[in-house]
């Protein structure tokens, strides 16, 4: 998670063409934008992000 204007954040991006699997994927993200490197990884859920919408999923 990061903290951008006082509001904890999930980091976020896209699988590249050379991560092998979506745990490579995360470990990559976690390394680039949190300087941390993720060993063992428990899936407890998912969150699906509808892109390109002009539907408001969350409102303060």
């Amino acid at each position: 998670m990061q903290i951008n204007d006082n509001k904890y954040k999930l980091t976020s991006g896209k699988p590249k063409l050379f991560d092998s699997n979506l745990k490579e994927t995360l470990k990559r993200k976690y390394l680039e934008e949190l300087n941390v490197e993720i060993k063992d990884i428990n899936y407890l859920g998912y969150l699906l992000v509808k892109e390109d919408t002009k539907e408001k999923i969350c409102t303060n």
